[in-house]
């Protein structure tokens, strides 16, 4: 909680002193449309209709502190997509600009980089390229069929 309070000091320090002197936040600053307020201990935290939600603190895009949980999440999620770690990262923080924060981490991991580089289409059968009439070559899935007809029996079996 001191390390945020640090960072948000660092980038929000008018917005703190605005809040805290119960001014009104420029209409420059990128928490404006957050409707942000002085939480306990002095922390900016998330207004609006967020203003109950158990997200604690506002952090900013461009700090280290956001960057170190954002890839912590990423390792913690075992290198899930931008959007599961936005998800998960929002559960605690609000990081401002987070979907941009998010990305930029994302594409710097060597690990996801490797992976998209390395899915690859594979071949299509001699079915699927070769000129037929419609629906010469044809299959239909039918397991579901069969467990619906198992699981009617055996409810139809268990009330004998």
């Amino acid at each position: 909680m001191l390390v945020v309070k640090l960072v948000q000091e660092e980038f929000f320090s008018k917005e703190i002193e605005n809040l805290a002197n119960g001014k009104a936040i420029t209409k420059k600053s990128n928490l404006k449309m957050l409707d942000p307020f002085l939480g306990s201990g002095n922390l900016l935290r998330v207004g609006g209709k967020l203003r109950n939600a158990t997200i604690e603190y506002d952090i900013p895009t461009k700090s280290d502190l956001t960057k170190l949980i954002i890839l912590h999440e990423h390792f913690r999620q075992l290198h899930a997509g931008p959007q599961a770690i936005l998800d998960s990262v929002r559960q605690r923080f609000w990081p401002i600009h987070g979907r941009l924060a998010v990305r930029s981490v994302f594409s710097k991991c060597l690990v996801c980089f490797k992976v998209r580089l390395g899915q690859k289409m594979g071949d299509l059968p001699a079915d699927r390229i070769t000129p037929n009439r419609p629906f010469y070559v044809s299959g239909t899935d039918i397991i579901l069929l069969v467990r619906f007809i198992r699981a009617l029996t055996a409810i139809y079996s268990a009330t004998l």
